[in-house]
């Protein structure tokens, strides 16, 4: 299971999301199954509950850091965090978790996946960006990068090495 962490609680904070492998999810559905007392509490939030039957049945618990310690499951929509990039002033950003919710420009990974709150107007938006747009110099076929660099290495000094 990945998410934000609450220790204190022991469960994903915040009700940013989390990812369950398929081994996390057939431990957890066992889990109902054989009416593990963790997974039958019905009073608790959605995410409070899967985390306490996850943890009940075993279930490993990964913080959703990159690489270099930058958040990537984020509480707030990717509009929000651009506005607050951008304009560098004080915002609502929860802070409940172990590691601390990225309140700072430089504390969201490049590797951002999950968003929370996202509107629908700017999930269609988030669709056209990731799937229909290609920058300029992106290729959306494998192909043409053959292609170019073979013309490259034609149009390139013959002292100039390319790889």
């Amino acid at each position: 299971m990945m998410g934000h962490s609450n220790e204190a609680k022991g469960d994903v904070s915040d009700r940013v999301a989390y990812v369950l492998s398929r081994g996390a999810v057939t431990a957890v559905a066992k889990g109902f199954i054989n009416n593990v007392p963790a997974c039958r509490n019905s009073k608790l939030r959605e995410d409070v509950a899967m985390a306490t039957c996850a943890h009940s049945v075993g279930v490993r618990f990964i913080p959703s850091m990159d690489d270099h310690g930058k958040q990537c499951f984020h509480s707030v929509a990717p509009s929000v965090l651009a506005n607050y990039m951008a304009s560098q002033t004080s915002m609502w950003i929860p802070r409940r978790t172990a590691t601390g919710i990225a309140t700072a420009p430089n504390w969201f990974s490049d590797h951002s996946a999950l968003f929370h709150r996202v509107p629908e107007e700017e999930m269609y938006v988030l669709e056209y960006l990731i799937y229909h747009l290609y920058p300029y110099g992106v290729f959306r076929d494998p192909g043409i990068y053959g292609r170019a660099l073979r013309l490259l290495s034609v149009a390139l000094p013959k002292n100039v090495l390319t790889r």
